[in-house]
């Protein structure tokens, strides 16, 4: 309880922290031992032990590397923690390195994101479907952000979206493009209220409950699988899209960074395929 009072007041988001804990959990049911007797080689034997671990949502057989290095991020945090309230006298997650990632993410191509937006069929589900792709591709809003969504956070008439802490408990207003506010103005005459919701959120499941990240990201799978489409795009991806088709389209930026959300220009470079040279034209 300690632990997750101290990430809630560093101001770690809802999801990063429940992903912490998640890997402590997964920790503490593997070892079944006391914390004390925690060990680097004990670490490193369940770092093996969840690098073969398979990914259930995304049908792999085992995790990303993001993934394994989220694990990381989680013991490195929390035996540091144990270590600073004296709990331990040596951090055993002290030699953990992160593994080496590249400069930045590259983003799926414009061709490869309009096939995608073009998935979704005319149905119900599809035109639901078809709003989510176009406001993760229109806003560059986070898929976690997108399901958070309430009904007063959207105003249709100026085409701006109202991100309620966001990364970091930061609050921002996002413009909605011409073809996302379109297809959201469709959904939500025609097909949210079919859905008869039982919550205030902007895109509900079938059921009518707010639809969750992990939906998102399994209709994205689903679409890709049917299409074909390698790599696979998921709603982070279209983040990266949105940013880096935007400058290659001569937005500034530093519009893209307060799109996004960034605190840092250099962050947004890191989402971008943005060279130096776009970065000292704009400092």
């Amino acid at each position: 309880r300690r632990y997750v009072a101290h990430l809630g007041a560093r101001g770690y988001s809802r999801s990063t922290l429940n992903a912490r804990l998640s890997s402590l959990a997964r920790l503490l049911s593997w070892f079944r031992g006391d914390l004390t007797e925690v060990t680097e080689s004990v670490l490193e034997g369940f770092l093996i032990h969840e690098g073969t671990r398979p990914n259930e949502l995304y049908k792999r057989r085992c995790l990303t590397q993001n993934s394994l290095d989220n694990a990381r991020a989680a013991l490195r945090g929390f035996f540091g923690f144990l270590l600073r309230q004296r709990v331990l006298l040596h951090n055993p997650a002290q030699a953990i390195h992160y593994a080496v990632q590249p400069g930045h993410r590259h983003a799926p191509t414009q061709e490869a994101v309009l096939l995608l937006l073009g998935a979704p069929g005319r149905d119900a589900l599809g035109l639901r479907d078809r709003a989510i792709m176009e406001m993760l591709y229109s806003t560059g809003i986070r898929c976690g952000e997108l399901c958070k969504l309430s009904l007063g956070d959207v105003d249709m008439a100026q085409g701006v979206v109202f991100v309620k802490e966001g990364k970091g408990g930061k609050d921002r207003m996002v413009p909605i493009g011409r073809v996302a506010l379109k297809a959201l103005t469709v959904y939500l005459r025609t097909v949210r209220p079919a859905l008869r919701p039982i919550t205030d959120a902007v895109f509900v499941g079938h059921r009518g409950h707010r639809f969750t990240r992990e939906e998102v990201e399994i209709r994205f799978r689903r679409y890709c699988e049917a299409l074909h489409i390698e790599p696979r795009i998921t709603p982070h991806h279209l983040r990266h899209a949105c940013a880096t088709h935007m400058l290659q389209n001569g937005a500034g930026i530093r519009h893209v960074q307060a799109m996004l959300g960034h605190a840092r220009i250099r962050t947004t470079q890191f989402y971008t395929d943005v060279t130096w040279k776009h970065l000292k034209r704009e400092m």
